[in-house]
């Protein structure tokens, strides 16, 4: 069994995930957001933990996708099994000041664990424990280990916060679309079939040769990419995910 502390955003993309693959545990302060959690996500083989102030975790896998401020909120007594942390700039210090556990993971998905296609980046202390996050996390989609935990907060800040990134430039992409007089359904459709052949593409190929595939000498494409490359394109993604680095490191 696999308890999850937390019904966010992110306990949900986790939960509907998992659901039907293991037995879930939802844990939490609020009974009644626990039942209505289960409820709306349709989880199959799964309890309810009503934490009031001290959680008994003895043995168990846990999950804890909770907020950074939350670390503390709950006194957690025992020793667990396994911690999984999806805590921003929370270390495994600080973690095993507040849990005892006979190990630790820290791990950044995002939210495409929702559907299975997510990508989880994995700092994991030893190979026990790398073995048993890819277990649970490739059931989420993708994972991908990084061998030093000061990483994880530099892969967070790429693929957990990226769909974040590829959301604005989505919608981007649509308003050019409207303004070049396609029509708002239209250009929605562009873009959700763009996206996803891109996705596939960038499986097999590497994005520079997808670009120059893509693009002939003095056309239409090579107009676009300078005026990207003009307005830097590459260092605003680049700012953007250094900045939610330093974020992260500086949560706590």
């Amino acid at each position: 069994m696999i308890t999850i502390i937390g019904y966010g955003k992110m306990a949900k993309a986790i939960a509907c995930g998992l659901n039907g693959k293991f037995e879930l545990e939802i844990a939490g302060r609020d009974e009644y957001k626990i039942q209505d959690f289960i409820k709306e996500n349709s989880l199959k083989n799964t309890s309810i933990s009503h934490i009031e102030s001290q959680f008994n975790v003895k043995d168990k896998i846990i999950i804890m996708a909770i907020k950074p401020y939350a670390l503390e909120s709950f006194k957690y007594k025992d020793k667990a099994h396994s911690v999984f942390s999806l805590m921003a700039g929370i270390s495994i210090a600080q973690l095993k000041n507040v849990i005892d556990s006979t190990s630790y993971c820290r791990v950044m998905p995002n939210i495409a664990s929702l559907l299975g296609a997510g990508v989880s980046a994995i700092y994991a202390q030893d190979e026990e424990s790398k073995k048993l996050a890819k277990e649970i996390f490739d059931t989420l989609g993708m994972s991908v280990f990084v061998d030093k935990e000061v990483l994880i907060n530099s892969a967070g800040a790429l693929s957990g916060s990226g769909p974040a990134y590829l959301g604005i430039i989505a919608e981007a992409l649509i308003d050019a679309g409207v303004r070049e007089g396609l029509s708002l359904d239209t250009s929605k459709q562009l873009v959700k079939g763009l996206f996803n052949g891109f996705s596939k593409l960038l499986a097999i190929k590497d994005p520079n040769e997808i670009k120059l595939d893509t693009t002939s000498p003095g056309g239409t494409t090579a107009e676009a990419i300078q005026i990207l490359e003009a307005r830097a394109i590459r260092g605003i993604l680049m700012d953007a995910v250094h900045s939610a680095n330093i974020k992260a490191n500086n949560m706590l």
